[in-house]
């Protein structure tokens, strides 16, 4: 008897075996998406998120963004009638969407923004258990972009997204157990082969915890808006302005202060065009403004030098929001320069130099304007004013009264020394 309780053991355990290999080898036979088991991508929904790109500071318009599902395979079969059509998905911004909280735009120059659609599969009837493959991809130019007042640009995602539903009768009814995402092309519209082939969550709201807080199902746009103005003598048309003024009883007007400005494209740009900058001079007597000179044409990342006297301007018409720009004054003997930047139509606190040496802005040794400098909607604007109102008639500068003074009251005391010693010697002759 205990042989054969012996042998019925090892019949079993050997079925067993033969049993989880069998199973083994089905799973490992399935799709690679069908990795049920894998604890972190135990997604039942899937939704598609919009992430929008754009130069810091720029305001969104209203657009639409639209996603064809396609029905491919039908338990590796061509799709019948009865399986779900989820046709086209359309997210939507108002221009109130969120920022991402995870990136801080004013310190990498872009700032983006994100909506997640609904899960594009709830409610959907499934017509019997099985696997269910489907393609999604964006539709590109879904929004009409001005070319003129502003200029508007966008680049659309060129993403594709292979999408496997697993269906399973659980007690009588179909229900999904897992849904498995790959990307099989980037958003450059590169194809990814194979192994290379990127697994990600399409649960709505992410991962529930803190490493993504919405659908990794993501398809990348961008958009750049350039502010357009046409003429140079229109305060109303100039998107950024570098201004200089004089005050003070002993400043000169006629005299010109050197400067330097390099400004930068938004990385989101690709081959940005050079800028031309106006230096425009301002007549109070008419209260008019006048091209001086001919244009000056910025590249990005170049610095160049100009010079500005007295109620002169170097303006620019055509610059893109989110642009980034750099401007320093070299110092003059006898002014003290002083400086106020206005960001979108904001005016920020003065930076004050000091006297007769120059001023950059930004600068880590500023107190005022120590980050990036940035063009946005509205007015923009460094505006230089420099001090000569300290020195006096005589020459004299009040900084050196001090020791004026202390030499002074040595030279009396020298004085006063002298006659002693003489009036002491013309007693002693008497």
């Amino acid at each position: 008897m205990t042989g054969k309780r012996s042998l019925m053991l090892n019949l079993t355990t050997s079925i067993m075996l033969a049993a989880i290999l069998m199973f083994t080898l089905a799973i490992s036979a399935l799709p690679a998406l069908a990795a049920n088991t894998d604890p972190a991508y135990p997604a039942t929904e899937a939704a598609i998120t919009k992430i929008l790109k754009t130069p810091y500071g720029t305001k969104l318009p209203a657009m639409n963004f639209k996603f064809v599902v396609t029905q491919t395979a039908e338990d590796e079969k061509a799709p019948t009638a009865a399986m779900p059509d989820i046709g086209t998905v359309t997210i939507s911004f108002d221009g109130k969407q969120t920022l991402d909280p995870g990136i801080d735009g004013s310190k990498t120059g872009t700032d983006v923004w994100y909506l997640e659609s609904k899960d594009i599969f709830a409610g959907k009837k499934w017509p019997h258990a099985g696997v269910y493959e489907y393609n999604i991809k964006e539709t590109a130019l879904t929004n009409t972009a001005s070319a003129k007042n502003p200029t508007e640009v966008y680049a659309y995602s060129k993403a594709e997204y292979k999408v496997l539903v697993y269906v399973a009768n659980i007690n009588g009814q179909l229900k999904i157990t897992h849904i498995g995402v790959l990307m099989i092309k980037n958003d450059a519209g590169a194809t990814i082969e194979g192994t290379d082939q990127v697994k990600v969550n399409p649960t709505p709201g992410g991962d529930g915890g803190d490493k993504y807080i919405y659908s990794q199902m993501i398809f990348t746009n961008s958009y750049v808006k350039t502010n357009d103005g046409t003429d140079p003598e229109k305060p109303d048309d100039w998107t950024l302005a570098i201004s200089k003024k004089v005050v003070g009883d002993f400043s000169d007007p006629s005299i010109y202060f050197n400067f330097k400005l390099s400004v930068y494209a938004p990385e989101l740009l690709n081959n940005p065009p050079a800028y031309n900058a106006y230096i425009v001079e301002y007549n109070p007597a008419g209260g008019k403004y006048s091209v001086v000179g001919t244009p000056i044409a910025f590249n990005s990342g170049v610095q160049k030098s100009f010079q500005l006297r007295h109620n002169q301007f170097l303006v620019f018409l055509e610059t893109p929001v989110g642009m980034k720009y750099a401007v320093s004054e070299e110092g003059t003997a006898g002014y003290i320069p002083k400086a106020v930047v206005t960001y979108a139509g904001a005016a920020g606190a003065e930076e004050v130099g000091k006297k007769g040496e120059g001023l950059e802005l930004p600068a880590a040794g500023n107190l005022v304007y120590k980050d990036t400098l940035y063009i946005g909607d509205g007015v923009n604007s460094a505006a230089f004013v420099n001090d000569r109102g300290t020195t006096t008639p005589t020459g004299i500068s009040m900084d050196d009264l001090p020791f004026i003074v202390l030499i002074g009251v040595g030279m009396m005391a020298l004085a006063g020394f002298a006659v002693f010693k003489l009036r002491g010697k013309a007693k002693e002759n008497a």
